[in-house]
């Protein structure tokens, strides 16, 4: 259950940051304010699938060891953006505050690397984190071959055994299983 939880989380997470890179790129050739709205609606889901995702790898009780990379680095990465996603959730709630405190030179000079790099990051450690868990997930489902000793007609049925089977049929019957011998020794006499 968790490990398909996961794995759609990855899915998700991936296909979220690539919608907040495609929406940034429709932004700069469209001057609309529900591209700005979608942007960060998008971006806030992605911020939360982000903690979603730590949460889900790490009350896993048997995770895979890249999937425990993946949200580590999912971690790291959602404290990053913390307070990008602070400064959004200023705009629809009203009790936030807009201006965090925050070195002047990170804001600056390397804020947008930061937003940008972050993201790439998430993109790609989540798209191979899922295609991991998609491989997996193939070879824990193999069918198992049946042993070549066993054989279908090895089953054997006693008498005993057809006479509880046919009990629900009417004892007159002469297709019922078992009473073949009745039917040879008929043609004898």
């Amino acid at each position: 259950m968790l490990k398909t939880a996961e794995k759609n989380l990855s899915f998700i997470l991936a296909i979220s940051t690539f919608g907040v890179f495609l929406l940034t790129l429709a932004g700069m050739f469209f001057n609309n304010v529900m591209i700005g709205l979608i942007w960060n609606l998008v971006f806030l889901l992605s911020w939360i699938l982000m903690v979603v995702f730590g949460l889900v790898v790490f009350f896993d009780k048997d995770p895979y060891n890249f999937s425990i990379l993946t949200g580590i680095v999912t971690g790291f990465i959602f404290i990053i953006l913390a307070s990008h996603s602070v400064l959004i959730l200023s705009t629809f709630v009203d009790n936030l505050s807009g201006g965090l405190i925050l070195p002047r030179i990170v804001v600056e000079n390397y804020n947008q690397k930061i937003f940008y790099t972050s993201l790439i990051l998430t993109y790609f450690i989540h798209v191979f984190n899922y295609v991991r868990l998609n491989s997996k997930a193939k070879e824990e489902h193999i069918p198992v071959e049946l042993d070549d000793t066993v054989e279908k007609n090895d089953f054997v049925v006693d008498d005993k055994d057809l006479e509880i089977l046919n009990s629900h049929k009417a004892d007159d019957d002469l297709f019922i299983l078992g009473q073949e011998d009745d039917l040879e020794g008929g043609e004898n006499e």
